[in-house]
């Protein structure tokens, strides 16, 4: 069985400079850029080794070909392999370099703007929502906390 390292697609992360920001988005960026380029060169792969069974293949994904059957909320295809593995690849790599574009756009965005809404020497937090920088929320570190405080008053009888 592979080991895949479990990671949430949507989480909050911590910085606490815009420069590990920027550094975080651009390794997201390249990250992604593997990606989208693996996924391109299997497809290029199969696209030369099976011509005929890649040209009947939606390059957008948009017609699910035959042979796939429901499983509850799942998708399973049994009969061509093959031909799925390539739809579902077309897919993947849809989706990274949707991915890509949007972290990109997030990247450049950041970095024209940072200095003149973002202030300095604050706590930042990222969030991601499906692998894609979405909010960032800056907190000044030296902001009184809002805690919980219980009190009570006890009468022994």
């Amino acid at each position: 069985m592979p080991q895949q390292q479990f990671e949430l697609p949507s989480k909050l992360l911590k910085f606490y400079s815009r420069d590990e920001i920027v550094r975080f988005l651009k390794s997201l960026l390249e990250g992604y850029q593997k990606e989208a380029e693996k996924y391109g060169d299997r497809l290029g792969t199969l696209m030369r080794t099976n011509p005929q069974e890649a040209a009947k293949i939606d390059p957008k994904g948009k017609n699910v070909s035959k042979g796939w059957m429901k499983l509850g909320t799942l998708m399973v295809n049994v009969s061509d392999p093959s031909r799925a593995m390539t739809e579902v690849m077309y897919q993947a790599h849809d989706d990274i370099k949707l991915k890509l574009a949007s972290a990109t756009a997030a990247l450049t965005s950041f970095e024209q703007g940072a200095n003149s809404v973002i202030p300095e020497n604050m706590i930042y937090l990222l969030f991601l929502r499906n692998g894609i920088p979405e909010r960032i929320i800056a907190q000044n570190p030296d902001a009184k906390r809002d805690t919980f405080a219980f009190a009570a008053s006890y009468k022994v009888i």
